[in-house]
């Protein structure tokens, strides 16, 4: 399900090419931790393309755990219920990724249920995810990161108003807050060439803070790079993992994007 490779969803509209990857941050290395973001993608029978990242809390016991497990389990739960056919209007999609939110929370409810000495909480996580049909691109975020499309050639930045307190602060599947803080979203697949979904370790990279703006220096090439034949997810990796991006960040980082390629004439 993780992105080691370019994956091609190919349409009838040109293919949608998806590269993905999530790297070990300075930090944790320092201190002997883990990876605990994910990320995951996944191309159904129609061409659809179902794209997912989740950063595990700093404080949760088992956040790489809570991680993969949201990722896997909203995926899942995508791919089982869009291959009956998908939404027609906003409100279906609403349903449609609110239930993929409830989907992750009971796996997680589950899996700490099944570990003894464990709650939920010990698995916090963020959750996007991102699904690109015949019709409409649409998206669902818990917590910090965003999603940014490339719609035209501008760049439109899909992220929720900070809420927390403090600036590190955020929302996490896990909480009571979750289903009330969902941002969900959907745009006419015609209007979209790209998307890119991304953990908060390349927020700061990725989206002027100043101004909450997608940085266009980041973005256009990315993107313009997927587009192209013989692009790969281990040059994502080598982008995140390169001494540029982490004198920036000392955290996890997990970029997944995933661009239109123009049909051959």
């Amino acid at each position: 399900m993780r992105l080691h490779t370019a994956t091609t969803a190919a349409r009838a509209d040109g293919d949608w090419i998806a590269l993905g990857a999530s790297t070990v941050g300075t930090g944790h290395l320092a201190r002997g931790l883990p990876c605990q973001d994910a990320h995951g993608g996944v191309v159904l029978e129609d061409g659809t393309l179902l794209l997912a990242v989740a950063d595990g809390a700093g404080s949760a016991q088992f956040a790489e755990a809570g991680a993969r497990l949201a990722v896997y389990a909203a995926i899942g739960y995508l791919a089982e219920v869009l291959q009956e056919g998908a939404p027609s209007d906003a409100q279906g999609w609403r349903g449609c990724l609110m239930g993929a939110l409830e989907h992750a929370q009971a796996a997680i409810a589950q899996f700490s249920g099944d570990t003894e000495g464990t709650t939920a909480g010990d698995f916090a996580t963020t959750l996007l995810v991102v699904v690109i049909e015949q019709e409409t691109v649409a998206s669902m975020q818990v917590g910090d990161g965003a999603v940014v499309l490339q719609c035209s050639r501008e760049l439109q930045v899909l992220a929720p108003e900070a809420t927390g307190q403090y600036i590190n602060e955020t929302t996490f599947i896990t909480s009571d807050a979750a289903a009330g803080t969902a941002l969900i979203r959907t745009h006419p697949l015609q209007e979209v060439e790209a998307v890119a979904l991304f953990t908060d370790g390349v927020q700061f990279l990725a989206v002027e803070q100043a101004t909450s703006a997608a940085h266009a220096p980041f973005f256009l090439p990315l993107f313009a790079y997927t587009q192209d034949e013989g692009a790969d997810s281990e040059e994502i990796q080598a982008m995140l993992q390169s001494d540029r991006v982490n004198s920036r960040t000392d955290d996890d980082k997990t970029l997944v994007i995933a661009a239109r390629r123009k049909a051959q004439r």
